[in-house]
Formats: C-alpha cells, sequence, structure tokens
C-alpha cells in the first residue's frame, strides 16, 4: 500500500495533506503547531506529526510549486526562523541598493530559468528533498518525490473537492511559478487555457498597499477588506487604479508595472505616498473597487468564452469575500465553490490529489466531504492530561449535555469558547474551534475586539446559521458552508443581529446542516428555541497574532489568556479561577 503526502514547503502557508487508502483526508498546517500565522519553510513538525502513523509504509511526497530552483530550497529548508522573524529581517536588510546591486542573484536568476540547466536544477532538487523527508519519516519506505505547477494544484484541488463534473477552476493569488492566475476547464481531466504572468498581479498590487497601510503583507489584506467598507467609492485613486490595471481576455493587464513592486523600499517609494495622499480609507476603498472589478471581469470573460457555470476558486485572493459576493451576484453561476484554504496552504491538497490520480487512486471517497474537519482530534485522556496541567488556573466541571449548557450561557449575554471534534483545515473556525457569542447583542463586538482578540476595531465577526434561516435572514444567497463568500442581511434583520454584520450591510456566514456537525447543529437548534434566531457570531478560537488552537492545552492557554467567560472543552466545562 502506498501513501501520498501532498506538502508545500516554499514561501508561506507550509503544510501537508495526506491521502491513506480507506482513510479520510488530513491536512496540518505548519502554523498550527508553531502559532506562527503563515508559517514557512519546510514543514518538519508536519511531517514528524504523521511519522508514526506512516510506520512501515510506502510513501510517496508530493510537492506543490515545481519551479523553485536548489538554490531557492536549501534557503527555505535551512533557515531557522519563523514568519514573524522574516518580516523584522526584511524590513532591516532589504533596500533599494542592496536589490539593484545584487548582480550576481540576477544572473543566477537568469541561468536557472535556461533550458540547459533547468533539468539538472530539478534533479538536484527532488533529491535535496528526499533527503529532508527521509530525516522526518525514518520508519517509512520514501518511494518517490514528485513536484507540480503551483497554480495546477490550486486549482485540482478546488475542481476535485467542488464534485462538479464539468467546471472552470480559475486560480487567483499573489505569485506562484511565475504566474498570479491561471484558468482550467475540467471534465474529469483537467486542461489548462491560458494564464496572466506574476508581472501583473493585482493580489501583489493589493498586497503592496496592505504593507503600505502599516499592516502585515500576505496576511493583513482581509483587514484592508474590511477598512474599504468606510471609504468612499470612485474616488480618485481608484480612477487612476482603473485606468492602470485592466482585463484583457482571460488575462489580467498592468499598465504600469511600478504597481506590481514586491520588495519594502518599492512599497516604501512607490505606495506608500499614495496612502499619504489618499488617506487610509479611501485607499482601502480604491484598490478594493479595482480589485472586484477585474474579479467579475476575468470571471465573466470565462464564462462567456466556455459557456461553462459551474465555477471553482482557488488561490489567496479568492479569500476577498466582498469579490466573490460580486462574482456570484453579476456573473449569476449555477453554482460555485471556493475551496475552504483557498491560500497556498491549499496547494498541499491539491498536489496529493494529483499524485493519487498519477498513481491511478479512485479518489472519489477521499474528495467528497463538504467539511473541511480534516485536522487532529485529541481523545478524553489527552483532555485531562491538559486540564491536570492547567488545575491551579481553572475550575472544572462536567456538562453531560454541552450544547444545551452552552446555548443557554451565550443567551444570558456570556461570550464562550467551545473546542471538539476533529480541528478544521483553512483559515476559518467551523464550530470546531469556535469563540461564540450572540448576534443580537451590538456590544460584544467591541468586547471581543478589545478584550478577548484584542484586534482593529472596524474588523467584523461573522456567523454560524441554521441552513434553515439562510433564506429568512439573508438576500440573494446558496448553500454555503465555508465562510468564503459574503452575502447581504436583510434589512428588516440588519438591528436584529447587528453584531455579525458589516458596516455596509453584509456578513461572511456558514450555513450549518445537521449531517455537517451534529454537536454544532444541535447548539444553533437550541439558541434558536431560547431566540427564535438560528445563529451566532463565530470567530476563530485564538488570540490576535497566534494561530486557531490546535491541541487541549492551546485551547486552555488562550482560555486563560485571552478573558472569555467559559471553555468547553468537549464535555468539560472549565472557567478561569479568580
Amino acid at each position: 500500500m502506498v501513501s501520498i503526502i501532498g506538502a508545500k514547503y516554499s514561501g508561506h502557508d507550509a503544510g501537508i495533506f495526506l491521502l491513506e487508502k480507506e482513510n479520510e483526508p488530513f491536512g496540518l498546517d505548519k502554523e498550527r503547531i508553531t502559532r506562527q500565522k503563515h508559517d514557512i519553510n519546510f514543514p518538519y513538525e508536519c511531517l514528524k506529526f504523521v511519522s508514526n502513523k506512516l510506520k512501515g509504509q510506502n510513501v510517496v511526497v508530493a510537492f506543490s510549486d515545481s519551479n523553485v530552483s536548489l538554490k531557492s530550497t536549501v534557503k527555505e529548508c535551512d533557515k531557522n526562523f519563523h514568519i514573524k522573524d522574516y518580516l523584522s529581517w526584511r524590513k532591516e536588510n532589504i533596500g533599494e541598493k542592496t536589490v539593484k546591486d545584487n548582480f550576481t542573484y540576477k544572473i543566477a536568476s537568469k541561468i536557472y530559468r535556461s533550458k540547459l540547466v533547468r533539468p539538472f536544477d530539478n534533479y538536484l532538487t527532488k533529491n535535496y528533498l528526499k533527503k529532508k523527508v527521509k530525516s522526518c519519516l525514518p520508519n517509512s519506505k520514501l518511494i518517490d518525490v514528485e513536484r507540480y505547477d503551483h497554480h495546477l494544484c490550486h486549482a485540482a484541488a478546488a475542481y476535485h473537492f467542488s464534485n462538479f463534473k464539468k467546471a472552470l477552476s480559475i486560480t487567483l493569488d499573489g505569485w506562484g511559478d511565475y504566474y498570479c492566475s491561471r484558468v482550467f476547464l475540467c471534465d474529469d481531466k483537467i486542461r489548462y487555457i491560458t494564464g496572466t504572468r506574476g508581472e501583473d498581479s493585482i493580489g501583489q498590487t493589493y498586497t503592496s498597499f496592505t504593507e503600505a497601510l502599516g499592516l502585515t503583507p500576505n496576511s493583513d489584506e482581509g483587514k484592508v477588506e474590511a477598512l474599504a467598507a468606510y471609504g468612499a467609492r470612485d474616488n480618485d485613486l481608484y480612477k487612476k487604479l482603473r485606468e492602470e490595471i485592466i482585463v484583457e481576455g482571460l488575462k489580467i493587464k498592468i499598465k504600469n508595472k511600478n504597481l506590481v513592486k514586491r520588495e519594502l523600499w518599492e512599497v516604501e517609494k512607490v505606495f506608500k505616498p499614495l496612502v499619504q495622499k489618499y488617506g487610509d480609507k479611501d485607499s482601502a476603498a480604491a484598490i478594493q473597487q479595482v480589485l472586484e472589478e477585474t474579479g467579475v471581469k476575468l470571471i465573466q470573460n470565462a464564462v462567456d468564452e466556455f459557456g461553462i457555470k459551474y465555477l471553482c476558486f482557488s488561490g489567496g485572493v479568492f479569500a476577498n469575500v466582498i469579490m466573490n459576493l460580486k462574482i456570484f451576484e453579476e456573473v449569476k453561476p449555477k453554482n460555485m465553490y471556493i475551496i475552504p484554504a483557498m491560500s497556498d496552504s491549499g496547494t498541499s491538497q491539491g498536489a496529493v490529489v494529483l499524485s493519487a490520480l498519477k498513481h491511478g487512486f479512485n479518489i472519489s471517497n477521499f474528495t467528497k466531504s463538504e467539511m473541511p474537519y480534516y485536522g487532529p482530534e485529541y481523545n478524553e485522556d489527552s483532555i485531562k492530561s491538559a486540564i491536570e496541567k492547567f488545575k491551579d488556573k481553572i475550575k472544572v466541571q462536567i456538562s453531560e449535555d454541552w450544547t444545551k449548557h452552552a446555548a443557554e450561557l451565550i443567551e444570558k449575554g456570556n461570550v464562550i469558547g467551545i473546542y471538539h471534534g476533529k480541528m478544521e483545515y483553512g483559515p476559518r473556525a467551523l464550530g470546531n474551534r469556535s469563540i461564540l457569542a450572540d448576534p443580537r447583542d451590538i456590544k460584544v463586538k467591541d468586547v471581543i475586539n478589545h478584550t478577548i482578540k484584542r484586534r482593529v476595531w472596524y474588523q467584523p465577526f461573522c456567523p454560524s446559521v441554521l441552513e434553515s434561516e439562510r433564506q429568512r435572514l439573508f438576500e440573494n444567497s446558496y448553500k454555503h458552508k465555508h465562510m468564503a463568500i459574503a452575502f447581504y442581511v436583510k434589512e428588516k434583520y440588519r438591528d436584529k443581529i447587528p453584531a455579525i454584520m458589516h458596516i455596509d450591510g453584509t456578513a461572511r456566514p456558514q450555513f450549518v446542516e445537521k449531517k455537517d456537525n451534529p454537536n454544532y447543529f444541535s447548539l444553533l437548534s437550541r439558541f434558536k428555541k431560547l431566540t427564535n434566531y438560528g445563529i451566532l457570531l463565530n470567530t476563530s478560537f485564538n488570540l490576535h497574532g497566534r494561530t486557531i488552537v490546535m491541541t487541549p492545552e492551546d485551547a486552555l492557554q488562550d482560555f486563560i489568556d485571552c478573558g472569555l467567560d467559559y471553555l468547553f472543552l468537549e464535555k468539560y466545562l472549565i472557567k478561569v479561577k479568580k
């Protein structure tokens, strides 16, 4: 028997995705272990996490990003710092002179891209990666190491997990294997049509605005999207950007290449003056509106050309829920699937699919799950051990009917954490690692933002909603379960459930059915019995700057640190000692 591991090792969102015959999918990002958001470099910790499970097995490891050179691979695998250290280093060490004068680097890059050197470099890179994998899986037999194109991995994951028969799978991100977007026609097999090179990356432009606004690139783009709702649309900056960023057929074109700059000194030189001139809110609004219009135009052109209205989306730009809403409203697809792990972590999910198909696996059972509860699950002994570790700081009681108890505590105004079952894979907490509150109470937004999560004031919170409540509470929508698109709350309910709504009247919901998550469905149903609203404010269980909790110890540590009223650790009800 062969087990296949998909892996992402180059750049942010390192992680793995595992396929074993007869077993459910398992996905784990490095950030959940190190607790550094979007963590970078080789996923040693993730491979070691599954090493016992794979003991004695034949293993194939399929990496996304097929064009990473040996030089870059060695740098990625052997550096010993997390993403927060990289960002600090970048600010201190990369300047205009350094980049412009690095003649050796430029020549090396040109040599690497040559047809003579590239195959040899790929051979050496594969051998180097094999050594790294073997060091993490010493008791497994490594059959092979494979490498797949970045955007093909994105597209394959979205298409196969959508369970659509015939569809377009479209990617859009900052940069990967020289491209920022690719269009694929899918009908059992995946056929590449065309793409946009990285030098025309609107994702990179958006990230540069993120950094110019004083936020963290490749992490805080969602804050720009949230801030945009407070700015004036159709402002002068928007008009300037609209002239420079266009869509021609299935490709994005950016006329002024200064708008696709990556280095810090370039951001300081090009983007900071724009933000200073137009202000934070209007700058955010300008780039957000251009992104929405660009995304809609690109997707509409693809639908028009191929006549296919089943759409699959992947890549970090599709984390922009307002752009996704505009696509839904204006393109009017028959169905659309935004893969829950839309960022680069999803490329490991795609790599495992591509390798499985290559090796003749039937992946229909593997890809049929609607909910991405692919992460680790901890047994009662692990939970008891964690409780014992923190016993001097907490009070514990057993709640035999914990979903009923949780609903009652929320209805009384408490903000609680819940931790049960398998951890979510992807950036959204979908009811297994969540902080929950009453959506009817507008004051809980400030409580959670300022006291618990310690986030910026303008970030909205999202709801989990019973699917049976969807048409009652929301305008035009579809059965979406992963918090990857926003919809408008109906006008007559906006003052009834204000805590889950942004200033523009939108919310980013998870619509819940019993089959998705029986415990969470029970909690929502019981809250509806108490309040007549089958909806809860749901935000990820973590402090700002940390990742979603993975282990029972993570849950207890964040609970103690953040000021939640109660924590349900499976059936154990926990409160901090005063």
